[in-house]
C-alpha cells in the first residue's frame, strides 16, 4: 500500500481485498446469532429470522457501498494512469517523427532566412514563408505550433499533467513564443481570428511572467526579426 494514502482508503482496499472471506464470516456470525436467539434466548423462529434478515440487509448495503467506493477509487486511479501515460507520450512526441523532422526543416529554413538579410522585418518574413519554394518551412512551423496548441489544450483540460509538461516544454515554449509571436499576431490579423494558437500563447505567458510585454518592448528579441 502507498504510505501516502489516508487510512480510510487503506481500510477500504483491505476490506475489498478480503471481501469474500469477510462476507462468509458475517453470514456465519448472523447464523450463529440466530441460533443463539432461538435456542438460548427462547425467541420464536419468526422473530429471530427477522432480526437476522435485518443484519443481512445491513451487510448487503455495506458491501454495496464498498463496491461503489472501490469502483470510484479505481476509476480515479485509472484516470490518473491514463493522464500520466498521455503526458509522457505527448512529451515524447517532440523527439519523434514528424515533429523531429519539422524542427530540422524549420531550423534549416530559419538559417536561410537569417543569412538572407542583416536587417529583417515581419514583411520580409511573410514574403519568405509564403514563397512556394518554402512551403515545407511553412508546413513545418505550422505543425510545431499546432503541437504546442494541442499540448496547451490538454493541459488546460486536465488531460495532461501540468507540472511534468511545464518542466519539459517551458523553455521550448519561450523560444518559439519569442521568435514567432510576430508571425502569430500577423496571422490573427490577416484571418481576423484572435484564437489562432491562443492556448499556446496563453500558456507560454502564464509560464513566463511578463514575456508578452518584454517581447513587445524588444527587451526579449526574436532571432528571426531582431
Amino acid at each position: 500500500m502507498n504510505k501516502q494514502d489516508k487510512w480510510p482508503a487503506q481500510l477500504v482496499r483491505f476490506i475489498f481485498t478480503f471481501r469474500y472471506l469477510l462476507c462468509i464470516l458475517f453470514v456465519t456470525a448472523i447464523l450463529f446469532f440466530g441460533v443463539f436467539l432461538c435456542f438460548y434466548k427462547q425467541w420464536r423462529f419468526k422473530d429471530a429470522a427477522q432480526v437476522c434478515t435485518g443484519f443481512s440487509l445491513l451487510m448487503t448495503l455495506f458491501f454495496a457501498m464498498l463496491n461503489y467506493e472501490f469502483a470510484t477509487s479505481k476509476s480515479k486511479q485509472d484516470h490518473q494512469s491514463i493522464r500520466e501515460l498521455t503526458t509522457f507520450n505527448t512529451a515524447n512526441e517532440w523527439h519523434k517523427s514528424p515533429l523531429n523532422d519539422y524542427q530540422k526543416e524549420s531550423i534549416r529554413f530559419e538559417k536561410r532566412f537569417i543569412e538572407s538579410k542583416e536587417i529583417r522585418t515581419a514583411t520580409d518574413f511573410e514574403e519568405f514563408i509564403n514563397d512556394p519554394d518554402n512551403l515545407l518551412f511553412k508546413e513545418s512551423l505550422k505543425g510545431i505550433l499546432n503541437h504546442f496548441e494541442c499540448v496547451a489544450i490538454g493541459t488546460y483540460n486536465g488531460q495532461i499533467d501540468i507540472d511534468f509538461i511545464r518542466k519539459f516544454y517551458k523553455s521550448i515554449f519561450k523560444v518559439y513564443y519569442t521568435d514567432y509571436l510576430f508571425y502569430i499576431n500577423s496571422l490573427r490579423i490577416a484571418k481576423n481570428n484572435e484564437d489562432i494558437w491562443i492556448n499556446f500563447t496563453n500558456l507560454a505567458e502564464a509560464w513566463h511572467e511578463g514575456v508578452k510585454q518584454n517581447v513587445a518592448n524588444h527587451i526579449i528579441k526574436s532571432t528571426i526579426i531582431p
